[in-house]
């Protein structure tokens, strides 16, 4: 009865029927097998999991103290060193010393000389742009006016013209 009102809604939407063989306790054994199988696969992913839940916390140190992890030192000494190595990718090799040059505000001159005193062997000296095909970049000192257009223009980049 169930079968023909199942199979009339098919005919009515020319739905394809196949006949399905009856397989008794072959298909009670193989119901049986699959969820035996699902069940291990499960337990298998639990025991994956925690186990690499506490092998992360072994390399990463447990997060709930203040203390930064193995990772987060390493990914900062990365990105440190990644740009050490940009900046010193950008000096020119003359003779058998190494020339950078920066432009900077003559009101930090100071400040720019101090910070190199540490190093052994740099030498700073202030150089005046008197060349007309050399233009110096736009430089806005700060303050609270400009503060938050200077952030959206660091964020989305100045337009090219």
């Amino acid at each position: 009865m169930l079968r023909d009102r199942v199979t009339k809604v098919c005919d009515s939407f020319m739905g394809s029927r196949f006949d399905v063989p009856n397989l008794g306790e072959q298909l009670f054994e193989q119901l049986n097998r699959l969820r035996f199988e699902i069940t291990e696969a499960r337990e298998l992913l639990k025991l994956t999991k925690a186990e690499l839940r506490d092998y992360m916390i072994k390399i990463n140190g447990d997060c709930t103290n203040e203390v930064p992890s193995r990772l987060e030192v390493m990914h900062n000494h990365i990105i440190k060193e990644k740009s050490i190595y940009t900046v010193i990718n950008m000096l020119k090799l003359r003779e058998a010393n190494y020339i950078g040059f920066l432009w900077a505000p003559v009101a930090i001159h100071d400040a720019v000389y101090r910070a190199m005193q540490p190093f052994t062997g740099v030498q700073f000296e202030a150089f005046e742009n008197k060349s007309p095909d050399i233009q110096p970049p736009t430089y806005f000192k700060m303050n609270d006016v400009i503060a938050p257009l200077q952030l959206i223009t660091n964020t989305y980049g100045v337009p090219s013209y």
